[in-house]
């Protein structure tokens, strides 16, 4: 399958050029105007882009923010002249470019520009890969401490990540970061010193207290900065009181973090006996403390069926039992320890008939533990 090239250039005689110069090695899509391209892009992806800097329609440098934005694995090469050098410097500045290259073009450099985009590529999209594995291992292997020295606590964080999940899918706030922040919302324990008499002492000050080493250790992981802002914030009150210490408040307050605090706030509450309408009613009472919107939302979700909380049923099953839409809480592994589904993936028929074959195969360590949800509406997104 030849690599997919995107050349954009008002000047026609160019694009007929790179078409003539690539031909049989490259498939090659060219486009006259910056809005042209990028409606190509929102339809395909391309391996590598090449933009001229002297378009009058739109400026390189809007292009190559837009481009980003659409296909951010794109490597992305600026042509330019002296005359626009300017133009295409400003492109350099407002997104990530991969080279700056000179009109006219010899097709050996051509060539040899492209196959150097394509290694490039290659290397980002390895390093991605390498990223995405370290952090996926490095927060199994914190949650997997969590559970064995702190039980009460990743029973917390599983419960806590299940309502964030239904929350988020029902007020469409669609940010899988405020999801992953619950789940690590009490990681912070990772660094504490062992044997301080409160450690398992649960509450708003705790909260508070596991907030910031919490969102340190989270932000060691590539790509997971917007996560550890939220642990950073999870215990900040509306009014702007409580950690961090800074001015902010209200809707400066990650919206995100403002969430997890209502999730935080609400587990003491229900803790000491309250029902969860005689929680949410004593929230809402501390007037200042909470985002009354978002408040409402977690009333709302949280108390139907008649005060009861909507969640589903922990099981323990066997592949043979498993149905759509249930929630797995556990990683399942196979017999020798291949990891085969993660925590938190949502069950469909093609991953549930796949798991039963691999169970035939290879047995499974231990039954899966999942989440079932039941009536119209509840099966998790």
């Amino acid at each position: 399958m030849k690599e997919r090239i995107l050349f954009v250039d008002e000047d026609e005689s160019y694009l007929l050029a790179y078409q003539r110069s690539l031909a049989g090695v490259f498939e090659v899509v060219t486009a006259t105007t910056g809005r042209a391209g990028l409606e190509k892009l929102a339809e395909e992806s391309f391996r590598v882009v090449f933009v001229d800097s002297g378009m009058r329609r739109q400026s390189a440098a809007d292009f190559v923010r837009r481009c980003a934005a659409l296909r951010p694995r794109a490597v992305v090469v600026v042509v330019t002249t002296l005359r626009t050098l300017e133009r295409a410097l400003a492109a350099v500045n407002a997104a990530k470019v991969y080279r700056i290259v000179y009109k006219p073009l010899s097709i050996g450099a051509l060539r040899e520009t492209i196959r150097r985009c394509l290694l490039e590529g290659e290397r980002l999209e390895t390093e991605r890969t390498l990223r995405d594995s370290t952090a996926k291992a490095a927060i199994e292997s914190w949650l997997e401490f969590l559970r064995c020295r702190h039980p009460d606590a990743f029973r917390r964080s599983q419960k806590r990540q299940k309502r964030a999940r239904l929350i988020t899918r029902r007020h469409d706030l669609g940010r899988p970061e405020i999801v992953v922040a619950a789940l690590l919302s009490e990681i912070g324990r990772l660094v504490e010193e062992p044997g301080d008499e409160n450690a398992e002492a649960w509450n708003e000050w705790r909260a508070a207290e596991l907030a910031e080493p919490g969102a340190d250790l989270v932000e060691t992981l590539p790509r997971f900065e917007a996560t550890a802002k939220l642990i950073r914030y999870q215990a900040k009150y509306f009014d702007g009181s409580g950690p961090p210490d800074n001015l902010k408040s209200g809707p400066e307050i990650p919206r995100g973090a403002r969430l997890l605090h209502i999730l935080l706030a609400i587990e003491p509450l229900e803790r000491h006996g309250l029902s969860p309408a005689e929680a949410f009613a004593k929230l809402r009472a501390e007037r200042g403390r909470l985002d009354p919107r978002l408040l409402q939302a977690c009333e709302i979700e949280l108390t139907q069926n008649g005060g009861e909380l909507v969640l589903g049923k922990e099981l323990s099953v066997d592949p043979i039992e498993l149905q759509s839409g249930d929630l797995v809480l556990v990683n399942v592994h196979s017999r020798p320890g291949s990891l085969l589904l993660a925590s938190g993936v949502t069950l469909t028929p093609p991953m549930i008939e796949s798991l039963r074959r691999q169970a035939r195969l290879t047995g499974l360590r231990r039954a899966v533990f999942v989440e079932r949800f039941s009536g119209p509406g509840l099966t998790p997104a």
